[in-house]
């Protein structure tokens, strides 16, 4: 999936608008955190004043833009954003989420790091007979 972009005048338009939601978001955090978070953290929290399930639309729509198909059928199986799921979507599904992860499990007090163990990840489908 190539989602790199050709910034335009459009483009140059939005990353403004961005860097403005930016701003707006910074003022939730503490003066000495600003520099070190991210813009599309910032942006974020801006956001974060509006309904999940808008924040979702808005995600869906950047990543159907985008062709990234994987994230949306994710995102759509998760919250059933559009009231309707996909069989063809199991495939995407599986490709995101079957794998193995390195998970966090409790805090050690002696080493002051969290404890951490490796997890295999599998998606079961299976028919339900009516």
């Amino acid at each position: 999936m190539n989602t790199a972009r050709t910034i335009t005048d459009e483009g140059s338009k939005v990353w403004n608008a961005l860097e403005d939601i930016a701003e707006i978001g910074a003022t939730y955090l503490k003066k000495e955190y600003r520099a070190q978070t991210d813009r599309f953290e910032k942006v974020g929290m801006a956001l974060g004043r509006y309904s999940p399930t808008q924040i979702a639309q808005l995600a869906y729509s950047a990543w159907e833009d985008m062709n990234a198909h994987d994230y949306c059928a994710v995102l759509n199986w998760m919250t059933n954003l559009y009231g309707k799921r996909h069989i063809q979507d199991i495939e995407r599904l599986k490709r995101q989420i079957e794998r193995e992860y390195e998970v966090t499990t409790d805090y050690n007090e002696e080493t002051h790091d969290w404890n951490r163990k490796t997890i295999r990840v599998r998606l079961v489908v299976e028919d339900v007979e009516a």
